[in-house]
Formats: structure tokens, sequence, C-alpha cells
């Protein structure tokens, strides 16, 4: 987050003045002191440019910040949006790396309205679901720890006590058996303990992305929210991919301990030991709150299906007699053939598939 600072008018400062800036125009990318804010307001070009005060601009995230109202290739106004490459582009863009691609539209229309979407609401959503799971994550490992500290505890107090039922032979293999428990118990600890402090650091960087989150949506540009967003959802589908990496590695199975003692009565002097260390898993994995499949992304990989808007422009009557349609085919002159299975015949229908876009008919 940008400090708070003293910032000098960009307009003033190339005049070598030193006006202190009230408000940032995300568009022309300049402070603006409340003079300069005055012909900035009015003139054509800028007068319906966003702007925000300077306290707004010092609460946005740093990743916010960095974001560009202009192509780091071309220095011109990004104006569109290709669905196909997931970018924002300029004209220029357009000529040298998207001259192929279909589906460009204007990049207004994508990231019109994005803070009221149900984009917004999904991330964030996606942001709470992934803290809860890593805060639950976090406690299974701190009750796994302190399980296994008892069940340590009790297979000890068991081999103790089978100790005390046979004579001085067996005290190399109880050492070695002791030695086995706590070895395991210290890998285990080990592990599970580098686990909960890499869980330690991902918690806290999800609970600053939160934070950032909703300064983001209160504070920050349309431009700019919808390419944080991106960012956002970068992080959560990389933590995502993290916890999915510890469930397949059954990392999230419950790891138990025990010693099962044998009857060593019967051959106290020829048995080589008389319990065995196991380190088993619990049958499932811990229950977690569950990503449901966004479909929000198609919105942003193919944006002009968000605004395509089919109408109804004609109907087909199925005859009166028994018909078996079991397929049909859009001829190129825009002709539908259908086929009838019971009679095997086809019939031929004309036709005028017609979309809306923004009231414009294709």
């Amino acid at each position: 987050m940008a400090t708070s600072t003293l910032i000098i008018c960009s307009l003033c400062q190339e005049d070598n003045e030193t006006s202190t800036a009230v408000t940032w125009c995300a568009e022309c990318e300049v402070f603006l002191c409340s003079e300069c804010q005055k012909y900035h307001g009015r003139s054509k070009m800028s007068k319906n440019h966003q702007v925000m005060s300077i306290h707004d601009y010092q609460n946005l995230p740093e990743s916010m910040l960095n974001i560009k109202n202009n192509c780091e290739d071309h220095d011109l106004k990004y104006e569109l949006f290709c669905g196909f490459h997931d970018c924002a582009c300029c004209t220029k863009c357009i000529k040298d790396k998207h001259d192929n691609c279909k589906g460009l539209v204007s990049l207004g229309e994508v990231v019109g309205n994005i803070k009221s979407s149900a984009f917004v609401s999904q991330v964030k959503t996606d942001l709470i679901n992934l803290h809860e799971n890593l805060k639950t994550i976090k406690l299974f490992f701190s009750e796994n720890l302190s399980a296994l500290e008892k069940q340590k505890l009790e297979a000890i107090s068991r081999v103790h006590t089978m100790r005390q039922s046979i004579n001085n032979h067996l005290d190399k293999l109880e050492e070695s058996l002791l030695d086995d428990i706590r070895s395991e118990f210290t890998n285990l600890q080990e592990t599970i303990g580098n686990i909960k402090s890499e869980i330690d650091s991902k918690t806290d960087k999800i609970e600053e992305k939160q934070k950032d989150f909703s300064k983001m949506v209160e504070f920050s540009t349309d431009l700019q929210t919808y390419f944080g967003l991106h960012e956002v959802e970068k992080v959560i589908k990389q933590e995502e991919q993290f916890i999915n990496k510890l469930k397949s590695a059954d990392k999230l199975r419950e790891k138990k301990m025990k010693v099962d003692c044998f009857d060593l009565d019967s051959a106290v002097r020829c048995t080589k030991e008389f319990a065995k260390l196991s380190i088993y898993l619990s049958p499932e994995n811990l229950q977690l709150q569950t990503k449901k499949e966004s479909q929000l992304q198609s919105y942003f990989k193919n944006p002009v299906l968000s605004i395509v808007k089919p109408l109804i422009k004609q109907r087909f009557k199925i005859p009166k007699y028994p018909v078996h349609i079991s397929g049909c085919q859009i001829l190129p002159n825009s002709d539908i053939v259908f086929v009838d299975q019971e009679k095997n015949s086809f019939t031929i229908q004309q036709c005028w598939c017609i979309c809306q876009r923004n009231n414009d008919f294709h």
C-alpha cells in the first residue's frame, strides 16, 4: 500500500512548481492539484476520466498501482480485449500479436460494472473459503500433533508395562523399540511442523490478500479491479493447488501411532522383538470447503458470449403423424436439415438465425 506522503502535482512539476496534489487521474496517470483539476475536469478530452482523491489513491494495494492504462509495448491506451489470449491490447497490438485472433471486443464491455459483477462476489467467497481451509488445516495439524503426543506416551507406557513382565534378555529390544517410537515421532513432528510453518505463511499471505481485496473493490478503478481480480484468482488457484497437493500426497490424512504387542510369555527368550510400531493414516482426508466450478471464467475467456443475447426468431412445427427426429444440420445457406430416423428421410426448412448484441442484428 502507498505510504501517506506529500505528493506533488505532476503537471505543475513539469513547470518546476511544487503544488500539492489533491487527486489522481487513473486514465492520464497523473497527480493533479486543485487548480489543474479544474482544467482537467473542463477539458473535452478528460472531463469524463475517473479521478480519485489522494487519500483513496494511497489506500490502493501496491499491486493495483502497477496496473497501467497504456500498453507497455506501444505506449497506447488499451482499447480492446482478446478472449483467446485473455489480455488487454491496444490498436497496434492487434496487428502485431492478435491479427488472427477472433472475438476481440471493446475493453469497456469487459471491465464495465466489474465491481457489481458476480465474479467479485465469487472471488471474495473463494478467498474466504481458502482462508478457512488454511485455518482448518492449521488446527488439524495442531490437534494431530497433540494426539500423536498422547499416543506416543500411551505407546511408551504400554512398552514399559510389558517390559516389567519379561527378563533382562529384552533390554536391548525394549530400547530399540523406544528409539523407533521416538524417532518416528520426531520425524512426524518435524514433517508436520514444516507443513504447519508453511501453512502459517500462506495464511498470513491470504489474510493480507483479503485486506488488499477489500481496498481494491472500494478504491480502485474498474480496470485496476479487473486485473487485480485476475491476480487474486492466480493466488487462489496457486494455494488451492498447494492444498490439492497435500491431499493427493495423503498429507491431509491424520497420522496415528500405536504399538501392537505380541504374546511373549511362551517365547520370551527366543524372541527378537515384543512389539511392533506402525504409523497409519485415517481412512479419509480432512473435510474442507470445496470450491465450486466457476462458470465465470468463460466470461473472461470468451467475453463475447456474455454480451450475446439470442432471441427466438422462428419456430418449427413437428407434423402430427409420428416422427422420430434424430439429428439436424445447418446448411451453408442457413437452411436446416431434419433427419427422420423412423422413415429414413430428411426435411429441409428455411431458417433465419439472428443474434442480438448491443441492439445490433447480425
